[in-house]
């Protein structure tokens, strides 16, 4: 599992999100994630394998942190079982995952906060 930066404010996961890899995954992204204060970020989720609800809770904190420093934050290519995890905890809305409209304030696939 690692974060890549690949470019000023997009990211890529690579390898699976669960309980395991999690905690590596946070600290790894908190410096990274620092120094994009009041931009968009991006985080591609594309290269992710297997998924459980440390991921799902992960995306959820990444959220808040996005919220807490005004930075719009999008996923992008959300593999379809971290959809249906969010989907399952009715959590679609707040990540902008799973066709559920976003908040048209923020654009589409912008993370929503109510």
């Amino acid at each position: 599992m690692s974060l890549v930066r690949e470019g000023k404010s997009r990211f890529r996961v690579d390898g699976d999100l669960t309980f395991e890899t999690v905690p590596l995954l946070w600290r790894e992204a908190a410096p990274a994630f620092a120094a994009i204060a009041g931009e968009g970020l991006t985080v591609d989720l594309g290269s992710v394998g297997r998924v459980d609800s440390a991921g799902l809770a992960l995306l959820v904190a990444w959220v808040r942190w996005a919220h807490q420093r005004g930075v719009r934050i999008r996923f992008a290519r959300t593999p379809r079982a971290l959809v249906a995890l969010a989907r399952a905890a009715g959590l679609c809305r707040l990540l902008g995952l799973g066709g559920e409209k976003p908040s048209t304030r923020q654009g589409p696939g912008a993370a929503v906060i109510s």
